[in-house]
Parts: C-alpha cells; sequence; structure tokens
C-alpha cells in the first residue's frame, strides 16, 4: 500500500485543497506519495513541501501500514 492510500483522509483533503494555490507542488507530491511505499523513502524537499503544504508533522500524516 502506498503512502497516498494510507494518508488520513483529513491530511489527503488538506493536500487536494493545495491543488488551486501549487497546482505544480500538488501533481509532484501525489506522484511521489503514490511511488513510495514508507515515509522513510521520500527525500528530504518532498517531505519538507509535504509538511508545508498540508501543515502537519509527517510522523502524524499516515495510518499504520497493514501488516
Amino acid at each position: 500500500m502506498n503512502l497516498y492510500e494510507r494518508m488520513k483522509p483529513s491530511i489527503r483533503e488538506k493536500l487536494d485543497n493545495s491543488q488551486q494555490e501549487y497546482p505544480n507542488t500538488h501533481e509532484w507530491l501525489i506522484g511521489e506519495l503514490k511511488r513510495t511505499e514508507f515515509f522513510t523513502e521520500l527525500r528530504y524537499g518532498d517531505v519538507i513541501a509535504l509538511q508545508d503544504t498540508v501543515g502537519t508533522h509527517i510522523h502524524f500524516m499516515f495510518e499504520e501500514a497493514k501488516k
């Protein structure tokens, strides 16, 4: 399951709401989240952009991975 699928609904809504204001960043972040399974695999710049976009620390954005 990728990070976009594991993202908490409230965080995904914030990310989706950023599309109007930051369309390029939104598209780029969605692509990275769909290609990535664990947040530790994200690049530093991706993490900073994501946190700035949704206003939440990365550790609180995702549901636990199901085993």
